[in-house]
């Protein structure tokens, strides 16, 4: 008499399970890694978007055609107010109230106190490509500009009066960016990990009609050079690996600075990884960028 197996016996059971384990562990990882890039892409095109809305309202309100002519960007004390890596100079204070017109931010701490009182190792440490560097343990905590999109300004250089070069070279190349009135490190997704060029922090240029252009792309390489592949990321692939390169090294101090041109270029896509390979430690990990306006 035949007998019916209605069931799996518990070894097939086992072996499914397992089955499905391996394939889970095999694909989960990539999953992750589509899904974080995804974040950090609609963060990005965010940050973006809030940055150039209020640079444009405050051309408007001022009438003006440069941002140096704002009442906002003449606040600035001397010819120039650097933010970097937690510290704001004194110089800077009137120019950041001033800015609140425009932007909805706050002064955040980036570092951890103890039950005690003590100031601890910092929550903010970027990553660069010698090893994590983390905020100066001072007397005072340090603080960063953090946007209502969650954006933080890791390094911001903002010049009281626009810096200019040929305009009539620039504009027969193609270029659209004119004048320069900051240059900026924004991590898009504020405090959190994993603080790296490229990956969450993107350098751009601030032009002084109110316009972003990102470090690495063709009208920040007219600017700078006169030439616009010179500094153009696929050119000069420092800045953010090989067009077809599926994984980018961060080993130079430049390493990852033109990301935000090649995510751009790609329709804002990020279709690339991330590996931060141990290098000779950089003096200064801000932004290298217009070294001599620094």
């Amino acid at each position: 008499m035949k007998t019916c197996r209605n069931a799996f016996t518990l070894a097939e059971v086992l072996i499914t399970l397992g089955i499905i384990g391996v394939v889970a562990a095999m694909t989960m990882p990539t999953l992750i890694a589509s899904y974080q890039k995804r974040v950090i892409e609609t963060q990005l095109k965010r940050a973006y978007a809030v940055q150039i809305a209020g640079y444009e309202k405050m051309l408007a309100d001022a009438e003006a055609q440069s941002l140096g002519d704002t009442e906002v960007f003449q606040k600035i004390s001397n010819s120039r107010c650097t933010i970097s890596e937690g510290r704001i100079p004194s110089n800077c204070e009137a120019f950041i109230d001033e800015l609140h017109k425009y932007f909805n931010f706050s002064l955040i701490s980036a570092s951890e106190t103890s039950n005690l009182g003590f100031l601890m190792e910092p929550a903010y440490a970027v990553t660069a490509s010698s090893s994590a560097s983390t905020l100066p343990m001072e007397t005072l905590t340090p603080s960063y500009i953090a946007f209502s999109d969650n954006t933080i300004i890791r390094y911001g250089m903002f010049l009281r009066t626009a810096d200019t070069m040929d305009t009539e070279t620039i504009k027969s190349l193609g270029g659209r960016l004119l004048a320069l009135q900051a240059a900026l490190i924004l991590d898009v997704n504020g405090l959190k990990k994993p603080n790296i060029m490229g990956e969450d922090q993107f350098a751009f240029y601030l032009s002084s009609d109110g316009k972003l252009f990102p470090y690495g792309g063709r009208d920040a390489s007219i600017f700078e050079t006169g030439n616009p592949d010179m500094l153009y990321w696929r050119n000069m692939t420092s800045l953010c690996g090989e067009p077809d390169d599926k994984t980018i090294s961060i080993n130079s101090p430049m390493a990852g600075y033109g990301c935000a041109a090649r995510v751009m270029e790609n329709d804002w896509k990020i279709d690339y990884g991330v590996k931060v390979i141990s290098a000779p430690e950089d003096d200064d990990p801000g932004l290298e960028i217009r070294e001599e306006l620094n």
